[in-house]
């Protein structure tokens, strides 16, 4: 493409600024003053967990900077791995290990079971499986599968549910229980929201379930980015998470 002879000295020293800016060192990052826009990918379970306190932990050490929070799809892996992102937090089986991304497990999240103020399973302080196989179930599908974690566990006990409702989001799973006698076997943190939001009870599970593991993953190529390095340290510490989560994270590092 030819460029103008009545263009060419505006585009010079454009071209010179930006070289400029190259070569000079970047001034230290300063939450306090950054206006940063930080780039986060995650699910749902994220949002309901701890987006609350994420905001008011920015508002207090980075209230100039802002969040985008964008979803783990196959369309975001390629953000991820350029250094786009600057984090990611999702379950331990959603992205697969690779030498291009550090990886750190934060913590475990048990399963609990939901279910709406005054339902019947909810009488005692203990549900029996009996109890939890009399209800219809309500089942997060956040890989697309028909079965998981709980249902291996039944089929291991010669048992199975019955499901009337799969949805692909953590938020919708609460609200099905809700307005029904359905049940449903959640990670914790998304649970003791729940019961804060909806009043819904919480139930230790009849069976033994393997906790999920949260992880944070991020590329090498931004590992040296000051300002990256302090917005995953907040996750990474939970300095911006509820105190249940919290406690998990510093319970796995013990």
């Amino acid at each position: 493409m030819s460029v103008s002879a009545s263009s060419a000295p505006q585009t010079l020293p454009a071209a010179l600024d930006r070289l400029a800016e190259t070569l000079s060192p970047s001034p230290p990052f300063d939450p306090k003053t950054t206006r940063r826009t930080f780039r986060l990918v995650t699910l749902d379970y994220f949002e309901i967990a701890m987006i609350g306190d994420f905001l008011a932990y920015f508002r207090t050490h980075a209230p100039s900077a802002a969040v985008w929070v964008d979803r783990i799809s196959e369309r975001a892996m390629p953000t991820i791995v350029n250094g786009e992102v600057d984090l990611a937090l999702v379950g331990e089986a959603t992205i697969p290990r690779s030498p291009a991304l550090s990886r750190v497990e934060l913590y475990r999240d048990p399963f609990v079971v939901i279910m709406r103020r005054g339902h019947p399973a909810a009488k005692g302080r203990t549900l029996s499986l009996a109890k939890y196989l009399a209800y219809p179930h309500v089942v997060v599908t956040v890989e697309g599968r028909a079965d998981g974690a709980v249902d291996r566990a039944l089929e291991a006990h010669g048992k199975t549910r019955r499901v009337v409702l799969r949805v692909p989001h953590f938020a919708t799973a609460p609200l099905a229980v809700r307005d029904s006698d359905a049940l449903c076997t959640i990670a914790s943190s998304v649970g003791e929201r729940a019961r804060e939001l909806y009043g819904l009870q919480l139930r230790t599970p009849p069976i033994t379930l393997p906790s999920a593991g949260v992880v944070a993953t991020w590329s090498k190529r931004v590992d040296d980015d000051d300002g990256g390095r302090w917005f995953r340290r907040i996750s990474l510490e939970g300095l911006a998470a509820s105190a249940p989560v919290r406690a998990r994270i510093r319970a796995s590092r013990e």
